[in-house]
């Protein structure tokens, strides 16, 4: 799946984020926005990820509802570039799931993609660290994307 030196690093980096929850608490923003750093394991292999992402949290059932939409390149033989917006929803404390759809674009064609995923925010006063997960279809084929989003709330 994963090769070992970058499953090792980010594992080491979540486990460093998991075991210092005292450091965090919820920021109480309605914005978020953060920057993805990860990879992404196809039947191709693994490649880095960068990308970007929003949520605006929804003004009822105490926030637990937000929207959102997400940006990424993946710097694969030929580079990919996904774009999509979705639902996110919140059922305890800062764990999220996300449900969006979206594009991939790839060498001058256009597929559709859903992405079904899982983070956990971990918060410094505006900052957060979240690891993240998530599963992605293409056209039929599935691909794995794991990393950190470094964000802020606003």
């Amino acid at each position: 799946m994963f090769s070992s030196s970058i499953t090792k690093k980010i594992g080491i980096l979540t486990a460093a984020v998991c075991f210092s929850p005292a450091l965090f608490a919820s920021d109480g923003h309605n914005n978020h926005a953060a920057l993805f750093v990860g990879v992404t394991n196809s039947s191709h292999g693994d490649d880095a990820t960068l990308g970007g992402e929003y949520e605006r949290r929804l003004p009822f059932m105490h926030g637990m509802f937000g929207v959102g939409g997400f940006g990424e390149m993946i710097f694969a033989d030929h580079k990919a570039y996904l774009a999509g917006a979705g639902l996110i929803i919140h059922p305890w404390k800062d764990l999220k799931a996300n449900l969006s759809f979206g594009v991939e674009r790839t060498e001058g064609h256009t597929e559709s993609l859903m992405r079904v995923g899982v983070a956990y925010d971990f918060h410094y006063q505006k900052m957060s660290i979240s690891p993240t997960y998530n599963y992605d279809t293409v056209d039929g084929h599935s691909t794995n994307v794991i990393g950190v989003a470094l964000g802020m709330g606003f």
